[in-house]
């Protein structure tokens, strides 16, 4: 599940509004594509119909040349990860936060994954390391730790698809490099649909698509 085809894609709200009209792209099996333009332009609500929260009114959407609805969703969401700016953190661990407490993914297991993200520095600044407690919600972190940690997830349950929604517009200086550095390696040789503003995220696409009003 790597190449995405988005056709004729149409979606409005239950007033009327027209949110989405007549968008059609391609995503190719592990390239990266950047999608930019004006807040309300339809890119997050894209983002939502490829990860299925909600289906098209018209239009179709597939996975390498399957329908995207005749995926089940326990499917779609372990092959896909979504990474959004507002990060929903448990009041539990890093490292459970990371797994979301699943016991395939053992602790060594986990350290690889950040040894291969090089954010071991990070990991070391907080007291207890991987097992420092984060308050519900991530109130005890900055947005930019809280992304990393949400970037470090995503990497762990090794997707074959990345969605990234806005995930590295409130980034602090702090995290902004380790996020920069963990970004080569969590999007090579996979399929990514990026949406942002800052450039240093936008440069990592091969493609750049520009909406307004929904097309």
């Amino acid at each position: 599940m790597g190449q995405i085809n988005v056709v004729g894609i149409e979606y409005a709200l239950s007033d009327g509004r027209v949110l989405l009209n007549d968008v059609s792209f391609r995503v190719g099996d592990g390239s990266k594509v950047a999608l930019i333009g004006p807040n309300g332009s339809g890119k997050s609500t894209l983002a939502a119909l490829i990860s299925r929260f909600y289906d098209p009114d018209s239009g179709s959407i597939e996975f390498d040349g399957q329908a995207l609805n005749t995926y089940t969703l326990s499917s779609i969401r372990r092959n896909t990860a979504l990474v959004l700016q507002d990060v929903h953190l448990l009041n539990d661990s890093i490292l459970n936060n990371i797994t979301l407490r699943n016991p395939k993914f053992s602790e060594s297991y986990v350290m690889e994954k950040i040894h291969e993200l090089q954010l071991e520095p990070f990991i070391r600044n907080f007291k207890n390391g991987i097992h420092f407690n984060v308050r519900e919600r991530g109130q005890s972190l900055s947005s930019g730790q809280r992304q990393l940690i949400a970037f470090m997830r995503a990497y762990v349950f090794n997707p074959d698809i990345f969605i990234l929604d806005e995930a590295t517009a409130t980034l602090d200086s702090y995290t902004e490099h380790y996020i920069q550095s963990a970004l080569k390696t969590i999007l090579k040789q996979r399929t990514c649909f990026i949406i942002a503003h800052r450039l240093s995220t936008v440069q990592h696409a091969h493609r750049i698509y520009v909406m307004e009003a929904g097309r």
